[in-house]
This record gives C-alpha cells, sequence and structure tokens, in this order.
C-alpha cells in the first residue's frame, strides 16, 4: 500500500500511548481486522521499543469529522465503515462524476426551466435554489409560497361571473366593482406606443402618468358627455399590445345603458384625449345591483300573473254561482277545467 498516511493526534504518559489515524485512498476496500492485523505485524518489526499489544487497538473512524474538507462544500459526506463517499447536494450538478463530490457546481434552475416559477413570475438563481417573485402589477395568490400561483387581474376584470363567484378576489376593487349599479370592463389599444416593463410596476413614473390620463382626461369628458357625474374609472393594469390599458368604467346614477353605446361615446373621448391612433372596447360586466333588479323584475312579474289568474278564477266562479241560483241548472255546460269543477261541484 504506498499511498498509506499515518497523522499522529496526540502523545501522552503511560509510558507512552500514541494516538494517531491512517488514511488510505477510499479505492482501498479494507476491514478493521485486515488494518489490526497489519499493524501488529508492523509493530513486531519496530525498534521502537517494547509494545503493549493488549492496549493496541484499531477501530473504524469518522473520517468525515476528521479529515477536513473531503468533499466539496457543497457535497455531503456519507461515511461507508472505514471509508467515506461524496454526493453533490440538491441544487447543485458534479462536475467531476469520476470522483464524486468534489467539484459541485450550482445548477442555474432559472436558466434550465427546471423551477417552479408561475409564467408570470421573475426567477432569481441563488445558490442551491431559486426565488420566484410575481411581476409587478400581477397578484400573488400564495405569498407564503411566493412566484408560484400568480394571477393576472386583468384576466378576471372582464369575467361575466366576476360578481356571481364568491371566491374570484384576483381584483382589489372587487367590491366596489359588483355593489356598482353599472360595470363595464373596458380596454384602450394605443396602437402608437411602445410596451415596457414599466408598465407592469404601477409605482413607476410612465404608469401613473398614463393611468392619470385616463382617471382625469377622459372621466371628466365622459361625465359631460352622460350628463352622470357618477361617472369613474378604476385602472386595472397595462400589458403589452403595442400598449393597452386596461380599466373599468363604473355608472352610479345614469339610467341604464347598453355597451355599445358607453363604447360610442367612450371611444370618442379617448381619440379627443389620446388621438386617432386607439381603439376602444366596451364589455358589460353583471353586477350584483343588476343581479338583485332582475330577481326583483321576475318576482314582480310572477306576482302579477298570478294575481290575474286568481282574480279570473272568481270571476268564473261567481258567474257559476250566479248562474245557477237564478235558472236552477246551467243554460250550457261549462267548458274548460274550472267550468267543469264549478259544474260539477257547485
Amino acid at each position: 500500500m504506498r499511498k498509506l498516511r499515518i497523522v499522529i493526534d496526540s502523545l501522552s504518559n503511560g509510558s507512552v500511548t500514541v494516538l494517531f489515524h491512517m488514511v488510505m485512498p477510499v479505492q482501498q476496500n479494507l476491514t478493521r481486522t485486515t488494518v489490526f492485523d497489519a499493524l501488529i505485524k508492523a509493530l513486531n518489526k519496530s525498534a521502537l521499543g517494547r509494545v503493549d499489544f493488549n492496549s493496541t487497538f484499531v477501530e473504524a473512524g469518522n473520517i468525515c469529522e476528521t479529515v477536513s474538507k473531503v468533499c466539496s462544500e457543497h457535497a455531503s459526506c456519507i461515511r461507508e465503515e472505514a471509508t467515506y463517499s461524496c454526493k453533490c447536494k440538491d441544487g447543485f450538478y458534479d462536475n467531476s462524476p469520476r470522483v464524486p463530490g468534489r467539484d459541485c457546481q450550482d445548477i442555474n434552475e432559472c436558466a434550465t426551466n427546471a423551477s417552479s416559477c408561475s409564467r408570470l413570475a421573475t426567477c432569481n438563481n441563488t445558490v442551491g435554489s431559486y426565488e420566484c417573485n410575481c411581476n409587478p402589477g400581477i397578484k400573488d395568490e400564495n405569498p407564503t409560497n411566493p412566484g408560484r400561483q400568480c394571477k393576472d387581474p386583468v384576466l378576471c376584470f372582464s369575467s361575466a361571473n366576476l360578481c356571481s363567484t364568491q371566491n374570484n378576489d384576483c381584483l382589489d376593487s372587487k367590491n366596489r366593482i359588483c355593489s356598482s349599479k353599472q360595470a363595464f370592463a373596458c380596454e384602450i389599444l394605443f396602437k402608437n406606443l411602445v410596451f415596457g416593463p414599466e408598465l407592469y410596476n404601477s409605482e413607476s413614473q410612465r404608469y401613473q402618468n398614463l393611468s392619470q390620463s385616463i382617471t382625469t382626461d377622459v372621466v371628466k369628458q365622459m361625465r359631460i358627455s352622460l350628463r352622470d357625474d357618477s361617472f369613474d374609472i378604476i385602472v386595472v393594469g397595462f400589458r403589452p399590445g403595442s400598449v393597452i390599458a386596461y380599466f373599468v368604467s363604473l355608472l352610479q346614477e345614469q339610467q341604464y345603458i347598453d355597451a355599445n353605446t358607453l363604447q360610442a361615446n367612450l371611444s370618442k373621448i379617448v381619440k379627443n384625449v389620446f388621438g386617432n391612433e386607439t381603439e376602444v372596447t366596451v364589455q358589460s360586466i353583471p353586477t350584483s345591483s343588476e343581479t338583485n333588479l332582475a330577481w326583483k323584475t321576475a318576482v314582480i312579474v310572477l306576482g302579477v300573473l298570478l294575481g290575474v289568474a286568481l282574480i279570473l278564477t272568481l270571476l268564473v266562479l261567481s258567474v257559476c254561482l250566479w248562474m245557477r241560483s237564478t235558472a236552477g241548472e246551467y243554460w250550457l255546460e261549462p267548458k274548460g277545467l274550472m267550468g267543469n269543477f264549478a259544474y260539477q261541484y257547485l
């Protein structure tokens, strides 16, 4: 064995007690008995002095604890009897698999698409792992495990069942929208603008400038056009293509108008404010107020129909009773369900 190395740990009284480690290559698959026998033979041949063989022993040491940096700092040292092995930790790949665990390199999960980040999140590589964060303007539905469940509010604000779905909370302004008399999902396509990542961030100056133009200049002219001072706009966000502004138009006092009427007024005013390189689309959002009104209307109609039916029933019965009391018998046999009933039982 040419690569055997002995490391002296200590010397102590009695007469002289030596504690030492024998370090051998990993490839040497030796048992404790084999090493002990070889040591006894070596001591017998030694001229250093008389050896107390009863106090001589060999134990398999934990090389992972006694030898520093046997493995990469990013690897685990695994004790295997008198030897050991190294294995790169999760998040690292072995750059030298022929000598495992010595050269462990970080895996860039963001570059290899190995991350579990949402497509609406940004992946940031870290040593041995990675982090996910929902993009600005995107709602994180599970902040305890960030960046995995990102939901774009733009996708839900125009949903027909926004107000009828109990758990749909992707819009912070949902309660205000659904409690309005009328709500409309609106889009403005700015054909002459170029989208930039700052338009995802509601704190950026460009986001605030464009948003303010919509919520002030457009709102002001729409209130005049509709003769409704309650008209208001909630900006939801901006998305690429070239730039599309998504917002909700709210009406509180105005008589009910359809989406086409609102779109015609809004298109005219948007062109006045932003120019002709714009295109407006409007879609109605059924609110709680409209749902309640529909139920009230249905109940009223049903009540009217039942009232009319009751009046007609009483009128038929009255005629039948009058005919019987005056003539003693019917002049003509009544027809129909109510007539047969009156003829047979009254």
